[in-house]
């Protein structure tokens, strides 16, 4: 992840100067002018409020766009700065008036930034419906990397905003309600703000209901419950759209097998192979919406992995290739997993090694999920294999694993040490132990409770 801020110093007229450049990602660069030095030195340290208030405030007297706003929001929440972000938002719904805003809304969504003042000729409510959604989905959902805690309380109150201020929903916000009111596990809230799709005026302006809106509704219909219903919002999602892609179907696959109903799953598969083959001889008359993509092979394959079917999952990577879909991280990380588990105390962690070793020869990066599944089961059966392979992945992936990881590493260690009773083994696994400990504090930052 780049820095969140970076400082450099340059010279004008003679004169020093610091500027302060927020990134977000590869395409957007936002450049502060700071008329002092930063309080902090380093491309990787948090942000001080002073340091960002002092740049914002240089801007005073030129016009500051709303699209340069909107890009500040996602960069902030990119970088795990919501208060921040969610000040930039409190400053642009005063200057859209308070007049649209009834009398008893609560707007203030944090201490005022002296924000430079945007330019009026720019429209307002589309930038904060998406400077909403960006923080909402923050709030509710922080990455692993994010010393936040979810709330989606808070961001269920940021969702409703926009209404507040009499701004029609797009499919964007609409879609962050059915997820956030599925995290609270208001199942019903979550389905009616599904039904807001089929408005007429909502769909004569965005047209009919996204597929990952479905995939939200199944997620939805799980979290309730009621798996099932989810086959009945595939219909009516089908109605309204006048079929259902390969994407609305895979996440009516997935609804059902997390909750548990594998004959459905498979019954769900099953429709879509015939789909697929049905439109491959017609000659694609529908278009490529029943291609069945790595996303509909991986659920598939997840499918084999809850079963334990180690021979299933196989079987239908094999089956993938033939069709000539490749595949990916996601693929190998389903065997690796399944092959770990059908192991039990045998040392499953080897044939899962030469699962890594199988992706390195087809150039598929392992990411930090399938090199955790293969540490822990290894450190589980021999802690000295396990700690080995966490140092060679360190330092060949440049990884940085996550708290749990090293976590239960070190638990498996200490099972290791209470084992041992010579006093030169228990000084290798004491020193073992150590290393990881060191590594864990230089890969994670402390959380503030």
């Amino acid at each position: 992840m780049p820095g969140r801020f970076a400082v450099s110093i340059h010279s004008i007229a003679g004169q020093k100067q610091w500027q302060m450049k927020l990134l977000c990602g590869r395409a957007h660069r936002i450049t502060f002018l700071c008329p002092r030095p930063p309080t902090h030195h380093s491309d990787t340290d948090p942000p001080q409020r002073e340091d960002l208030t002092a740049a914002l405030a240089s801007h005073f007297g030129t016009p500051l766009p709303l699209s340069t706003r909107r890009i500040l929001v996602k960069a902030l929440v990119k970088h795990d700065e919501p208060e921040f972000a969610r000040t930039v938002l409190s400053e642009t719904i005063a200057e859209y008036g308070s007049r649209h805003a009834p009398d008893n809304q609560e707007t203030d969504l944090g201490s005022p930034l002296p924000l430079p003042k945007a330019d009026p000729t720019e429209p307002h409510p589309h930038t904060i419906l998406h400077m909403c959604t960006t923080i909402a989905q923050h709030t509710a959902f922080p990455p692993p990397h994010s010393s936040h805690r979810p709330d989606p309380a808070k961001a269920l109150t940021l969702l409703q905003l926009p209404g507040s201020l009499a701004i029609p929903p797009d499919p964007h916000l609409l879609v962050a309600f059915i997820e956030t009111h599925s995290e609270l596990d208001e199942y019903n809230a979550a389905l009616e703000w599904y039904m807001r799709f089929l408005n007429p005026s909502i769909m004569a302006t965005f047209g009919p209901p996204p597929p990952h809106a479905l995939a939200a509704v199944a997620v939805a219909c799980t979290r309730g419950g009621f798996p099932e219903q989810a086959k009945k919002y595939a219909t009516l999602h089908r109605i309204v759209m006048g079929r259902v892609d390969v994407l609305s179907t895979t996440s009516i696959m997935r609804a059902f097998r997390a909750a548990g109903m594998l004959f459905e799953a498979q019954e769900v598969w099953n429709s879509m192979v015939e789909r697929a083959a049905d439109q491959a001889e017609r000659g694609g008359e529908e278009g490529n919406e029943w291609v069945l993509d790595v996303r509909a092979w991986n659920e598939l394959l997840a499918l084999h992995m809850t079963r334990g079917d180690v021979k299933a999952v196989r079987e239908n990577m094999r089956a993938m290739r033939e069709r000539g879909v490749w595949p990916d991280v996601v693929s190998y990380g389903a065997l690796i997993a399944v092959v770990i588990r059908a192991a039990g105390d045998r040392a499953g962690w080897k044939e899962a090694l030469d699962v890594v070793h199988e992706m390195e020869r087809e150039n598929v990066q392992p990411n930090s999920h399938v090199l955790s599944q293969v540490v822990v089961a290894a450190t589980a059966r021999d802690s000295k294999e396990g700690v080995r392979l966490l140092k060679r992945w360190r330092e060949e992936y440049r990884w940085q694993p996550e708290r749990r990881l090293y976590e239960d590493v070190l638990h498996w260690c200490a099972v290791e040490r209470a084992r041992t009773d010579r006093g030169s083994d228990m000084a290798v696994v004491v020193e073992r132990i150590e290393n990881v400990r060191r590594w864990m504090n230089e890969d994670c930052e402390e959380v503030n409770e």
